[in-house]
C-alpha cells in the first residue's frame, strides 16, 4: 500500500515583518513585551495571537 506524502504547515516565522501594538504582555523570542510596547512578526505570527497583538499605526 502507498502512502501519501506529508505536507507540512508553512512556518509562522517565514515571511515580511511588521510592527504590532502589544494590547497585552507578551513572552516572545525571548523577550517580554508588556502592554504598550510595540514588536515585530510576521502576520502569521501576528494571527496567532488574536487580543494580544495589533497592527501599529504607519507614521
Amino acid at each position: 500500500m502507498a502512502t501519501a506524502a506529508k505536507k507540512t504547515a508553512p512556518k509562522a516565522e517565514v515571511g515580511p515583518k511588521a510592527l504590532y501594538d502589544v494590547l497585552s504582555n507578551l513572552d516572545h523570542d525571548g523577550d517580554r513585551y508588556e502592554a504598550g510596547d510595540q514588536v515585530e512578526l510576521t502576520e502569521a505570527q501576528a494571527a496567532l495571537l488574536p487580543g494580544v497583538v495589533k497592527p501599529a499605526k504607519a507614521g
